[in-house]
C-alpha cells in the first residue's frame, strides 16, 4: 500500500535521481551541463560539484558514493567527469 501511494523507501536514492533528472533536463534545454551558479541553480550546481568530487574518489579507489552505474548515468546525462 505504501508503494502504491508513492512512499519513498530510500530518500538518498530518490534525491539523487531527482538531481539527475534536473541535470538531464538542463542538458536537453541548453546542450551542455555548465550550469550557472547564479539564479535558482545552486542546489544543482552543488550536486554536480559533489558528483565530480565523488568521481575523483571513485577512480582513485577510495570509498565513494558513486558506483559504475551512477557514473554511466551521469555521463549519459552529458556530464563530463574527467578533467
Amino acid at each position: 500500500l505504501l508503494e502504491y501511494v508513492g512512499f519513498v523507501w530510500n530518500v538518498h536514492r530518490y534525491r539523487w535521481n531527482i538531481r539527475l533528472q534536473e541535470l538531464e533536463l538542463f542538458f536537453e534545454m541548453n546542450g551542455h551541463t555548465k550550469v550557472p551558479s547564479k539564479g535558482n541553480n545552486n542546489t544543482l550546481v552543488n550536486w554536480i560539484r559533489r558528483q565530480k568530487s565523488e568521481y575523483n574518489k571513485y577512480v582513485n579507489g577510495e570509498k565513494a558514493q558513486l558506483d559504475e552505474e551512477r557514473v554511466l548515468l551521469l555521463r549519459s546525462a552529458g556530464l563530463a567527469l574527467d578533467f
